[in-house]
């Protein structure tokens, strides 16, 4: 499984960041496959707009099977830069699943701002998995926590179950 590991922020000293090495570290580990993009990458001011750097990042969303998105909750709801980012796409993200790590200061864990993913990822082709990670407190985020390692191994194999699962569909679709 290909994997577009995409961190949802492009604010400056992001805690999010702690939680994307934490993923990219945990993959390594195990061997997984996967591309990083940071919304930062994207680098556009609006929809439709292009550029070379837009381009490779496009390459690398067409190529994944599936989507981990980490997004931080700000105000209630998800950053602005991930929304633009999302809307670039549509045909590349057809029939294949995403996985959210919601991300808080506070003891939500970001669980406003998965909820409003999932209805956007849904009608831009995406299909959400079942299971969500939620890490609240950042500040105090814990590489080694016992949950998030149990949580994450769980949510890895959803996602690659939904991966493999959805080929068919994507062969029907496309």
């Amino acid at each position: 499984m290909k994997t577009a590991l995409i961190l949802g922020t492009a604010r400056q000293g992001c805690e999010s960041k702690k939680v994307l090495q934490f993923f990219e570290s945990y993959m390594n580990e195990h061997n997984f496959e996967y591309t990083k993009i940071e919304v930062t990458d994207w680098n556009i001011q609006r929809t439709g707009q292009e550029s070379q750097q837009a381009k490779t990042i496009a390459d690398a969303i067409q190529n994944a099977d599936a989507y981990l998105v980490i997004s931080p909750e700000y105000n209630g709801g998800y950053p602005g830069e991930l929304k633009l980012f999302l809307d670039s796409f549509y045909m590349e993200y057809l029939g294949k699943p995403v996985g959210f790590v919601g991300v808080s200061s506070g003891n939500t864990g970001g669980a406003r701002a998965v909820e409003q993913l999932k209805l956007v990822c849904l009608k831009a082709n995406l299909i959400p998995i079942h299971t969500h990670l939620y890490v609240p407190y950042v500040e105090e985020f814990q590489a080694n926590d016992q949950r998030l390692l149990k949580g994450t191994k769980e949510f890895l194999a959803e996602l690659n179950a939904y991966a493999q699962g959805l080929k068919e569909l994507q062969k029907r679709l496309g």
